[in-house]
């Protein structure tokens, strides 16, 4: 779990999804909105649709916060950003991980 400087509410993933750039890769979409803020905050967003069952998206959820955490030591700063699921990748962590690198990359994060 991320500490709570670097989670956003929910009434700032709004803020987020209206005001940012948006990145897309396999399975996975980043939503990012640079801000003056000194800390890069997260949040993860996984629809009914793709996972129906709450236990799934809790843990893909967790799989993803890890993932973030292990890159949130050379993580730029000043940045809101909203990781979204497009279709289950419970199972693959390898490739979950290499996605989430690659999409910090196109966004300049790291």
């Amino acid at each position: 779990m991320l500490p709570k400087k670097h989670r956003l509410k929910k009434s700032e993933v709004e803020t987020v999804f209206q005001k940012s750039k948006g990145f897309t890769g396999n399975g996975i979409y980043l939503r990012v909105h640079y801000t003056e803020n000194k800390n890069s905050r997260f949040a993860v967003v996984i629809s009914k649709k793709v996972l129906p069952k709450a236990v799934d998206r809790n843990k893909q959820k967790r799989q993803i916060m890890a993932s973030i955490k292990e890159k949130a030591t050379n993580m730029a700063t000043g940045a809101d950003v909203v990781v979204g699921v497009k279709n289950s990748l419970l199972e693959k962590t390898e490739l979950l991980d290499r996605e989430i690198t690659s999409l910090f990359r196109q966004a300049k994060l790291i």
